[in-house]
């Protein structure tokens, strides 16, 4: 078997008839998801003629259609060996990129394979895609601590073997494909990036991407993150300048205010931003070890800023706490809340998806 090729289609134009058709031309069998579109674009699915088109009865999102294909490709084909690729209904993947990424896949098959465009070299790209693309990539490697060319590409390959796995990742909207990279570096496993055509019609006026609304799907974690961190250090802070007030001892004022915000900010960071299931107690000693080692990096900070360099205690306590903050993150997120969710059986109901 050659493989599949997956397309995810919202309200798509008739350029998609003439991709599925020149996949189907190269043997690919294509599983076109059509997400709500309505029954205005059913001629546009009819045309189009894939191996297998799934309906959603209302707009899911694309992480939702991509998960009903795999779903689908898993329950007929599981016991056979393939490749599956994604792409995109508007026309920014050629019918030469897909077979490229294939290719690609079916010899990396432990790998991750995406189609990485070349946003520097490339003129026409629209100016909301080139900055979202550098936005994704650094908070992604920020998350992770590994940089990928392209997060933001939808043209991605990968083996038969990891659809159950992708199957489990959670996100509906777009956010989907980002946490697909997350969980696969989580993993410990490679990415084999592969160089594409970077395509934009119109301005890219075919993509359903809502800057704000999907961005913040995206970049919801860490944003909540943040959004702990800057509350627990107001709350670090006013403690800070209430014992410096009283005693005009900085060290003393720092590690009273570091425990009681360190206390506030595991108890949120467990509950609401990782949303940790494992046991309080031994999230609670990773924490406390993580904490004990930042408070000790923070207060020599301190310590130097305010006696050696000469900075007010106040100041010094912001540069302080502003140098640890990426030490904080990346501790929390890799060894204190490391939730790797990976259950076998999959129990999120797929409403919605028929299969005609």
């Amino acid at each position: 078997m050659k493989g599949f090729v997956v397309i995810p289609a919202y309200k798509p134009e008739k350029k998609l008839i003439q991709i599925v058709d020149g996949l189907s031309q190269r043997d690919f069998k294509v599983v076109l998801v059509d997400d709500g579109s309505g029954s205005e674009y059913e001629n546009v699915f009819k045309q189009a003629k894939p191996f297998k088109l799934l309906t959603h009865s209302d707009n899911k999102g694309k992480g939702a259609a991509l998960k009903t294909a795999f779903k689908y490709i898993y329950d007929k084909f599981k016991d056979e060996s393939f490749t599956v690729v994604t792409a995109d209904a508007d026309g920014q993947h050629s019918v030469y990129d897909i077979l490229k990424i294939s290719l690609g896949t079916n010899m990396n098959r432990e790998k991750l394979t995406i189609g990485v465009r070349t946003f520097q070299k490339d003129s026409n790209i629209p100016l909301r895609s080139k900055f979202g693309n550098e936005m994704t990539k650094g908070v992604f490697h920020l998350i992770t601590g590994l940089k990928v060319s392209d997060t933001q590409t939808g043209l991605r390959g990968f083996h038969s073997r990891f659809l159950k796995w992708m199957i489990s990742i959670k996100g509906d909207k777009y956010e989907y494909e980002m946490n697909m990279l997350m969980e696969w570096c989580r993993e410990n496993r490679e990415i084999n990036e592969m160089k594409i055509k970077t395509i934009y019609e119109e301005n890219n006026r075919a993509s359903h991407f809502n800057t704000v609304k999907d961005s913040w799907r995206i970049y919801k974690e860490i944003a909540k993150f943040a959004a702990s961190s800057f509350t627990a250090f107001l709350l670090d802070y006013v403690i800070f300048t209430i014992i410096m007030f009283f005693t005009s001892g900085p060290v003393l004022a720092n590690v009273t205010a570091r425990i009681v915000s360190c206390i506030f900010n595991f108890t949120v960071n467990k509950k609401v931003v990782f949303k940790d299931d494992k046991s309080m107690a031994k999230s609670l000693v990773k924490y406390s070890i993580l904490a004990f080692a930042i408070l000790i990096g923070n207060t020599v900070i301190l310590q130097f800023c305010v006696g050696v360099l000469g900075i007010n205690p106040y100041v010094s306590k912001i540069l302080s706490e502003a140098s640890c903050f990426i030490f904080s993150w990346l501790g929390q997120k890799k060894l204190v809340f490391n939730v790797k969710k990976r259950r076998d059986d999959i129990k999120k109901e797929w409403r919605g998806a028929t299969y005609v």
